[in-house]
């Protein structure tokens, strides 16, 4: 048998903002979506992966389908960059709100 602890502590900000472009798509405005987002890592989670915090800044589209009746109310699409010590990515990102 095994048995241990660990400590899984972290602190994260987010921010998401969206804003019409200008376009309208199936009688909805279109809007462009700009994120930006960080996370420290603490307690024995800290450089146990090689890094100590996360960034990462996204931009993308988002279609609103709420004037129908239809499940999906928005519809979003997201490409991201994160970044930190010793690590880089880059995402696409699809959401969905009901």
């Amino acid at each position: 048998m095994f048995s241990g602890s660990s400590s899984t502590e972290a602190a994260s900000l987010y921010a998401r903002y969206r804003a019409p472009t200008g376009l309208v798509v199936r009688d909805n405005p279109l809007r462009y979506v700009l994120e930006v987002a960080n996370t420290v890592f603490l307690g024995d989670q800290r450089g146990l992966l090689g890094f100590n915090n996360l960034t990462s800044v996204g931009a993308g589209i988002e279609f609103d389908s709420s004037k129908y009746k239809a499940v999906i109310a928005r519809t979003r699409i997201v490409a991201r960059y994160a970044f930190g010590d010793n690590v880089r990515g880059f995402a696409i990102g699809l959401a969905v709100s009901f």
